[in-house]
């Protein structure tokens, strides 16, 4: 029932799972809060033109959502410079290659690293054209024994005014 959901809080992790899986973003997120204060705050003083903000808010986000998915990348990306096995401290100098198949702009490559290698590799890319090649590279030391997995590549897309986001696995 609606009162069991809201005493367990499982409301708000659905709130969040509804966020997550439209890729809003804190700013989409908030946007679509203000639409529903300033609508709620419209009912009560009777306001036109209050209205009409909230809902234009709305429509930002709906055409921000919109923006976002349709930006399909398309990129291949390449990984060189680790190895299956390494020394304690040992260092690599990884490079990242990426080639686009198709012109793409304002975009995120982010390498997810193991905890204990170091903080997550993000690389701002303004603009790459069809067939352009962009390298990055970054070190890693191994500072224990382990096994490591490094990745998933992805590229973070957005819409012009960052309300809504695109998470590619590349």
């Amino acid at each position: 029932s609606v009162r069991d959901d809201l005493e367990t809080g499982a409301f708000g992790l659905r709130v969040r799972e509804a966020v997550a899986n439209l890729g809003l973003t804190r700013a989409g997120a908030a946007a679509v809060a203000s639409a529903i204060l300033v609508w709620t705050a419209a009912r009560i003083v009777a306001g036109t033109a209050m209205y009409l903000f909230a809902y234009g808010l709305v429509l930002a986000v709906i055409a921000g959502v919109m923006l976002a998915r349709s930006n399909r990348l398309r990129l291949v990306a390449t990984r060189e410079g680790l190895f299956p096995r390494t020394s304690e401290g040992q260092r690599l100098s990884v490079t990242l290659q990426l080639t686009a198949k198709r012109r793409a702009s304002t975009l995120v490559l982010e390498e997810k690293l193991p905890q204990r290698l170091g903080q997550t590799v993000r690389v701002p890319v303004a603009r790459i054209g069809s067939g352009q090649v962009i390298q990055h590279h970054y070190t890693l030391r191994c500072q224990r024994r382990g096994v490591y997995k490094v990745g998933p590549l992805t590229a973070v897309s957005s819409d012009p005014l960052g309300l809504a986001t695109r998470r590619t696995v590349v």
